[in-house]
């Protein structure tokens, strides 16, 4: 059985689209946004090569002696965390991170998961 009446997602006329609206000078609002979602996908992915690649090599170094201790540290909350009640309390309670682009941003900035990653 054929479904004739779907309808295809064609991700070329989505760009195409995007493009456009970014090219066109009537269309202010839409080009901060989409100028705004470029901030937020490549400002998070810069900060968080910028802080997690020293801390992996420093970790993949053998003579390092913090080493250990500093894996520990990092082992810990990964195997052993609150959970996402717990961290969503501190990010709006303590750091207050509730309706800003830093609570996009913040949370991600360092992973015990992609720091192990990156150090192998």
């Amino acid at each position: 059985m054929k479904l004739r009446h779907m309808k295809q997602l064609d991700p070329e006329e989505h760009i195409a689209s995007a493009r456009s609206a970014f090219s066109r000078k009537g269309n202010l609002i839409a080009s901060i946004l989409f100028a705004m979602q470029c901030v937020l996908f490549f400002l998070p992915v810069l900060l968080v090569l910028i802080l997690m690649c020293p801390i992996a090599y420093a970790l993949s170094r053998k003579r390092f002696r913090l080493r250990r201790g500093i894996l520990i540290f990092l082992m810990i909350p990964m195997l052993f965390s609150g959970g996402l009640v717990s961290a969503y309390m501190v990010n709006t309670q303590i750091f207050h991170l509730q309706n800003t682009y830093l609570a996009l941003i913040m949370p991600g900035l360092c992973s015990t998961w992609y720091i192990m990653i990156l150090r192998n």
